[in-house]
């Protein structure tokens, strides 16, 4: 069997799917329910000429997101936060790199600094839970992801970390609705779906587990996940003679 790919980065990962103008996917909307495409944009409070320095270093920045190259990604954020110390985006992006690097501390800054902009954000709140899991136990955390969602429904992000919570708990029928959840609000994700595939093979459905492994490789060739594909394909093989 697979084992769950449990990663907190995801929580922030998500949401670069954003284009150069106006707010990000999720950011100061969460009252207003779901975002729309036109609506992921990035705001930048500086002057045009200031703006038109920043967005080459943004699609250089995303170049090397969708590859996977961390760290070219992270130093091109790095200057562009040299250049605008609260570029949302980019403290959106190394708040997420440093939890993938296992940086805690550095993680945690990047996200109070998005909290002093956001405060009431939902993205930043579970992203700030996430990074301290193991201060809470698992009931403590569904009780503070359950407030959050009451707030942010549409976050797919806290329905992906709520279904990791149930998961470890093996509470596997929780854990398929809100990793199912986290794929209808963010349908793109990869590695959303690829959890709720692994949570419909703990239940034993093996044709609905069959269909979403294969869309997570689908989703895969247009978004890098931190899944192991040859893992997935593996697991679909086996599926597939099961169900034959």
């Amino acid at each position: 069997m697979i084992r769950l790919r449990y990663c907190q980065a995801l929580l922030m990962l998500v949401n670069l799917s954003i284009t150069l103008t106006g707010t990000p996917n999720g950011w100061a909307s969460d009252t207003s329910g779901p975002v729309a495409p036109s609506e992921r944009i990035l705001r930048i409070s500086k002057t045009p000429s200031q703006t038109a320095l920043v967005n080459p270093l943004l699609e250089e920045a995303r170049q090397h997101w969708a590859v996977g190259d961390w760290l070219r990604c992270e130093q091109v954020y790095l200057q562009i936060l040299h250049k605008q110390p609260l570029h949302t985006e980019a403290l959106q992006a190394l708040a997420a790199l440093a939890v993938l690097q296992q940086h805690t501390e550095r993680a945690e800054h990047y996200y109070q600094t998005l909290l002093s902009q956001y405060p009431q954000d939902s993205h930043v709140r579970s992203g700030l839970l996430a990074i301290s899991m193991n201060r809470w136990t698992a009931a403590e955390q569904e009780q503070q992801l359950k407030v959050i969602l009451n707030h942010a429904p549409h976050s797919a992000q806290t329905h992906f970390l709520l279904g990791t919570i149930y998961a470890q708990t093996e509470q596997w029928a929780s854990a398929q609705l809100a990793f199912a959840s986290a794929s209808q609000h963010a349908p793109e994700q990869p590695d959303y779906r690829y959890n709720l595939a692994i949570a419909f093979d703990q239940l034993g459905y093996r044709d609905q587990a069959l269909e979403h492994y294969q869309a997570a490789l689908q989703l895969a060739r247009l978004q890098k996940p931190l899944f192991t594909t040859q893992q997935v394909q593996d697991r679909i093989r086996e599926l597939t003679t099961l169900t034959d």
